[in-house]
């Protein structure tokens, strides 16, 4: 969707009346791994027929013939809230036919059906996403303007969360803190240990300061902090072996410490837990001589 976004910002409408979108932007799309698995031979005529004729600006018309076509459906008005409704209705089509190309799919290659299945709940969360938008759109009858547009799919997009299915008797599981309680297990890898992320930073977007909150015993960040103690030390009391990762580098938009409950365990419960510290080594090739 970021990716549509952005073609279609920097899209320019002919005096025609046909859209013409940047190169750079259809290559994008073209090269998304959802656009490969589900229009294979769309994404390749596509490509080859703007190398051919070396277009700088592709036009509209190029994707008539091919399932690519809602993507490439501009809103002709913006202060229409009627050409927006149609605009989402295209993004709507084109995620039902990708839905059905994806299923089709699974049932050719059914040695991939796990992540097959996992696109499939993202294409119809965003079908949802884009339906609940839709609606709004209709009962308020407010014509937003083209960002609006895309940032309220994210932000809609954001509230959901895909949840990984599978057999509960045996194998490896993936759970959030939450689901582990009142379970026991023998082995945990608990992922992205850092502060911040083990406990959960809170955010509480509320008027009601914590001095209110705590003087009529109302939830207060504190309790949510116990909470995730409480889950935390519950998980580990049983465990044989337990491994904590967490990222130090720059990039990672989390905090790079890790998590407080570490050095708790160690000055506070005595207990002797192994560091290993993990880093890519980059070998540098030697300079090639020219002659």
């Amino acid at each position: 969707m970021r990716i549509v976004a952005k073609m279609h910002r920097q899209a320019r409408r002919k005096a025609t009346g046909e859209w013409t979108f940047y190169r750079s932007d259809v290559r994008t799309l073209l090269s998304h791994p959802l656009i490969k698995v589900c229009y294979p031979q769309d994404a390749l005529n596509v490509t080859v027929a703007i190398d051919n004729g070396n277009l700088f600006a592709v036009p509209q018309s190029l994707m008539l013939d091919t399932g690519l076509a809602p993507l490439f459906r501009g809103v002709d008005n913006l202060a229409s809230v009627e050409n927006v409704r149609l605009y989402l209705d295209n993004l709507i089509v084109f995620c039902r036919d990708a839905l059905l190309r994806l299923r089709e799919t699974e049932e050719r290659d059914e040695g991939e059906n796990e992540s097959l299945t996992l696109q499939e709940a993202f294409v119809m969360q965003y079908i949802e996403v884009l339906v609940r938008l839709d609606d709004a759109l209709a009962r308020y009858d407010l014509p937003p303007c083209e960002a609006t547009i895309f940032f309220l799919i994210d932000r809609l997009s954001s509230i959901f969360s895909i949840p990984f299915e599978g057999e509960p008797l045996q194998g490896m599981q993936i759970m959030g803190v939450l689901e582990t309680r009142c379970l026991d297990f023998e082995n945990l890898i608990i992922l992205s240990a850092n502060e911040d992320v083990l406990p959960r930073k809170m955010r509480s977007n509320s008027f009601i300061s914590d001095y209110m909150r705590k003087a009529y015993h109302m939830s207060t960040v504190a309790d949510q902090e116990a909470m995730w103690a409480y889950n935390f030390y519950r998980l580990i009391g049983r465990a044989e072996n337990v491994f904590l990762i967490y990222d130090t580098s720059t990039k990672s938009s989390d905090s790079k410490e890790v998590t407080r409950y570490v050095p708790q365990l160690e000055m506070v419960y005595g207990c002797d837990i192994a560091h290993t510290h993990l880093s890519l080594k980059t070998n540098i090739s030697k300079d090639i001589s020219i002659e």
